[in-house]
């Protein structure tokens, strides 16, 4: 993923978001996510993402 890697080279969110051209708080929520689901694969990690964007709750 490619905030997981941007973020391990200690780019802080709003760098992250403006080198892809998106939301600083996608980053942030994508920082969180990662955050709380240690271990999960970026795979695992873009389902959640998708299945909040689809019924707009935190799984």
């Amino acid at each position: 993923m490619v905030i997981r890697n941007m973020a391990a080279k200690a780019l802080d969110p709003r760098s992250i978001a403006d080198m892809l051209d998106t939301e600083e708080s996608y980053v942030k929520n994508v920082l969180n996510l990662l955050a709380e689901k240690i271990g999960k694969t970026d795979l695992e990690i873009a389902g959640i993402l998708l299945n909040r964007n689809k019924t707009g709750k935190n799984p």
